[in-house]
Parts: structure tokens; sequence; C-alpha cells
């Protein structure tokens, strides 16, 4: 049985002892197993750059080059304002991202290149990557059915 499976049981009878049996249950009784924390996969260079370059949209391609050179999540990258780009001091405002907290990131000169080629493709009005609507921000369902 898994560490997690274990740990849901241990406090569904510590429910059950409390709620139906109108007892106090001891959970120090049973050991709790400590989660299992894994490292994430991480892709090698190569692999990034063939993910990247394989990609013929523009927009996608962008956004995925934001993601791995910046180290963003979608929320970060869906979230992202023209006024964020400080493509002059090779800066990028995080605004409201992870524990609702802002934070300024480093962008190559390389990614401001290809951020200007998809500005004038695609003169965003509010968000950096609008969605079929003008003035809409790129949808987390649209961006998940491209990725």
């Amino acid at each position: 049985m898994g560490n997690t499976t274990q740990n849901q049981t241990v406090s569904g009878a510590k429910l059950f002892f409390k709620q139906i049996v109108k007892t106090q249950f001891d959970p120090e009784v049973l050991e709790r197993p400590q989660r299992e924390h894994l490292l994430p996969k991480v892709l090698s260079k190569q692999g990034v750059a063939v993910i990247i370059t394989g990609t013929a949209n523009l927009k996608h391609r962008t956004m995925l080059s934001l993601i791995y050179a910046c180290g963003l999540r979608r929320s970060d990258v869906l979230g992202l304002k023209i006024e964020h780009v400080d493509s002059k001091r090779g800066l990028l405002l995080i605004h409201k991202g992870k524990g609702n907290k802002d934070r300024v990131v480093p962008i190559s000169e390389k990614t401001i290149t290809m951020l200007r080629n998809y500005f004038v493709a695609y003169k965003p009005v509010t968000w950096l990557f609008e969605g079929q609507k003008v003035g809409k921000p790129y949808s987390e369902s649209s961006f998940d059915k491209v990725f």
C-alpha cells in the first residue's frame, strides 16, 4: 500500500472514531509514512531545442522559449502583460506568480529578439499572449491543447 493511501486510511479512521464512535482516536498508534518527494524529470538541451524548433507557430514557439529560458510556469506566461517586459534592461516582471508574489527574471537577448518578432507579427494590445479575442488573455485550455 502506498504512503498516500496509508495516510488517507489513518485520517479516515481518525474521523470515524471522532464522528461515529464519539471517542478520541490516538493517531500516534498508527505510523504515518512520509510522502515521497520525487525529483522532476528534466529534458536535455537537445530535447528542449527539438521541441521549440519543431513548433511551427510563432506564438507557441515564443511561449515555449519564455518558459524554458526564464523558468516560468504556465500561469506566469499566460499572465504576462505587455508592460511586464522591459527589453531595454532585459527583465521580465512576473506579477502575482506562485505564492501570489511578484518577481523579476532576466531575459536573454535572443529571447528578447524572439519577443520583438512575435510582437511585430501578432500586435498584442493588452496581454502579451492574447487569445482569439483582442484584449483577452490566451486561455489555459488552449495552452493545454497546444502543449
